[in-house]
């Protein structure tokens, strides 16, 4: 009975040294590491150098507990990246291909610009990096860069259409090109500037 059950034990770790390994292998593969041969070969090694532990040496019960560890951490500190990234680009989605609509700039010297029509000046995030604006009687475009809850928007250009003198179409771009953070709260979307001076508000 004993050694039934020392083979059983054996057995069942078996299969999950090869499962962990199996996890971990796939988990370097579709790692950030930069390319695929580099990612390939990492893979490959890792999975013949855990078979040549498990079928080489004699106590293979001992070995294959102890060697369980590597597979489990090799398969965390892969898989974490990925999935946090997975939750940054759940979150992103919910960014971009939305036409988001200015409500307000609040600064910390207790002034704010506030447009009477939040439909002239719009903004809509792209999945490629590009922005597109309306500025009052204006369009334009440019570029953004989103890190985590670090956003950059660099407006590049735009129409050149006279509007009313008392537009706000010049703080609204001076205002976006300064934007350092994001935020997403109740449905709407603030952009931290710069320095901690402000903050922008959008609704859709």
């Amino acid at each position: 009975m004993g050694k039934f059950l020392k083979f059983s034990v054996l057995c069942a770790i078996s299969v999950t040294i090869a499962a962990m390994t199996a996890w971990a292998s796939l988990a370097v593969y579709h790692s950030n590491l930069s390319g695929e041969s580099v990612r390939t070969g990492i893979a490959i090694g890792f999975s013949a150098c855990a078979a040549a532990a498990f079928l080489l040496f004699k106590n293979r019960l001992r070995t294959s507990i102890k060697f369980m560890v590597i597979p489990v951490f090799v398969a965390l500190i892969t898989v974490m990246p990925i999935l946090s990234q997975g939750a940054c680009n759940e979150e992103r989605s919910l960014l971009t291909d939305t036409i988001w609509r200015w409500q307000r700039s609040v600064y910390n010297n207790d002034t704010e610009s506030l447009p009477t029509d939040p439909d002239r000046y719009t903004i809509t995030m792209q999945l490629d990096g590009r922005v597109n604006i309306r500025a009052d009687c204006n369009r334009g475009g440019g570029t953004y860069t989103l890190n985590e809850k670090k956003i950059s928007i660099t407006i590049t250009h735009t129409t050149r259409a006279a509007c009313s003198p008392d537009s706000l179409e010049q703080d609204y771009i001076r205002d976006l090109n300064g934007v350092e953070g994001w935020f997403l709260k109740e449905g709407d979307l603030y952009l931290d500037l710069k320095f901690g001076t402000g903050t922008m508000k959008f609704s859709k």
